[in-house]
């Protein structure tokens, strides 16, 4: 079974996919160019009202990018 792509290259995918530069979605999601790096990296994660600008600024769902996410067990 093949292994599941993480958020953040995912993210870096769906933002080539669209030609933007990292400044252009920073722009739009109203953070700094430095904060997205850091989500394309994993150094952070997005809050959930992130997560929803960017599935509207890429066209999938809160849904798509959650199974992304590595979410601990509870």
């Amino acid at each position: 079974m093949e292994k599941a792509q993480m958020l953040p290259e995912y993210l870096k995918e769906l933002r080539k996919m669209q030609n933007y530069k990292q400044e252009e979605v920073a722009s739009r999601l109203h953070i700094s160019r430095q904060n997205y790096s850091h989500y394309e990296t994993g150094r952070r994660k997005p809050s959930v009202s992130v997560l929803y600008k960017l599935a509207k600024l890429y066209g999938v769902s809160a849904d798509d990018l959650l199974e992304h996410m590595e979410i601990p067990n509870f």
